[in-house]
């Protein structure tokens, strides 16, 4: 069976967007170290990851959604949450028994060996 030439144009049309798609869901970068804050002991660290967006317009990198873990020295994630806009990332207060970020998240320690 001989297709019509703009039958096949059409799938063919078809066979490229479904490409471009499939490519914008599949082979989309994954999280990348945005910063990082150690604990003045060095025990403990928040690691701040910037999630990938499927689409931003050019300037709105800081829009970009994150993951903030609290990870030890082995690389272990003790504590973690996601925010929806890195625009909302400050550095955290480090105090004895606890981690905060103002807005975001109030960890304690005592539970993780942070103390000093």
């Amino acid at each position: 069976m001989v297709l019509p030439s703009k039958v096949k144009g059409l799938l063919l049309g078809l066979a490229v967007m479904a490409t471009g798609v499939a490519t914008l869901f599949w082979i989309t970068p994954g999280p990348k170290v945005w910063a990082r804050y150690a604990q003045p002991s060095g025990a403990l660290v928040v690691v701040i990851y910037r999630l990938p967006l499927k689409f931003a317009m050019p300037g709105s990198s800081g829009d970009a959604p994150a993951r903030i873990q609290l990870e030890d020295s082995a690389g272990k994630v003790l504590k973690s949450t996601d925010v929806p806009s890195l625009q909302i990332v400050t550095e955290p207060e480090w105090e004895k028994d606890r981690v905060q970020m103002k807005l975001v998240f109030d960890w304690q320690l005592h539970a993780h060996g942070g103390s000093p």
